[in-house]
């Protein structure tokens, strides 16, 4: 156990801060907060701070909770092969939440006028540092681009995961640029189809090398 929690101390030590800053400054939190915000960062949902503002954390915990038990439930301790890059996607989850919630917290206290101007690169910025990674991952039933076609074959799985990596990390840093050079409400626009340009290309590929080695 000593182990464990030395080798997560980092992490635990994330989860642990909006709790603290909770405890610290809950007095000074409205008793009705925003829920929710729209592209236009104005906020348009409403509920009580408790347990409004305890949504992300709790959110951020679950998360992490995932990925601990991950070595756990791979049938096949594959996870095991890219411990080190597991960890690194946790330490981006982790602090990708509290990012979120500091975010959000200085907005409903007033320290922050429109916290969306801050969140949608946030959440880009994330995706670039998680497609960075991809290369590193090996076959697996939970982590990456798992497709029938990648499980099956090791050498779709490396190729469709270095598209995919590289093709995360540039559209992430396009569409990041293009936060800063067009309005908020067209971008949106913008995001979503690129999102799901993001994970669509990859199954298309990975079926594309399948199709290509069966008739080779």
């Amino acid at each position: 156990m000593r182990t464990w929690i030395k080798n997560n101390a980092l992490i635990l030590g994330i989860l642990v801060i909006p709790f603290v800053i909770l405890a610290m400054m809950w007095n000074q939190i409205p008793d009705i907060v925003p829920l929710h915000w729209n592209a236009q960062g104005v906020a348009d949902d409403f509920g009580p701070k408790m347990p409004g503002m305890l949504i992300l954390p709790i959110a951020g915990i679950f998360v992490q909770l995932v990925f601990w038990a991950l070595p756990y439930l791979d049938p096949k301790k594959e996870i095991q092969k890219f411990a080190k890059t597991l960890k690194i996607l946790q330490l981006i989850f982790a602090f990708l939440f509290l990012a979120l919630y500091l975010l959000i917290h200085l907005t409903v206290i007033g320290w922050i006028e429109n916290s969306s101007a801050l969140v949608l690169p946030l959440i880009i910025l994330s995706l670039a540092f998680m497609g960075n990674y991809f290369t590193r991952l090996r076959p697996n039933y939970f982590v990456g681009i798992r497709t029938p076609w990648t499980l099956e074959n090791e050498d779709n799985w490396r190729k469709t995961h270095r598209l995919g990596g590289r093709l995360w990390v540039g559209m992430s840093f396009g569409m990041l640029l293009l936060y800063f050079l067009i309005n908020v409400e067209v971008f949106v626009w913008i995001l979503i189809p690129g999102v799901l340009l993001m994970a669509i290309i990859p199954l298309a590929y990975s079926f594309w090398l399948y199709r290509k080695e069966k008739v080779s």
